[in-house]
């Protein structure tokens, strides 16, 4: 009852290495949003708020990248 065979083995590894490809450009596609977003709000506080408000938004912007890549991290070592 608690045996596989072969090809359920290797199918569910196969399931799990595309899970890990998809897993992979996850990541890399939500660090590109994180990245475009923080430049297109930095460009926007610039134009409307002055170089202040810019360079708190671009504070803003990295340390929540940084974030994400952290949170990335951790999950990755949790595996």
């Amino acid at each position: 009852m608690g045996q596989q065979s072969p090809e359920e083995k290797a199918a569910k590894a196969a399931a799990a290495a595309a899970e890990k490809i998809r897993y992979e450009q996850l990541k890399v596609e939500f660090q590109g949003w994180t990245l475009g977003f923080g430049l297109v709000g930095g460009l926007a506080a610039y134009s409307l708020y002055g170089q202040d408000v810019a360079i708190s938004y671009a504070l803003g912007s990295a340390a929540g990248f940084m974030y994400l890549r952290l949170l990335s991290r951790s999950v990755d070592a949790g595996e």
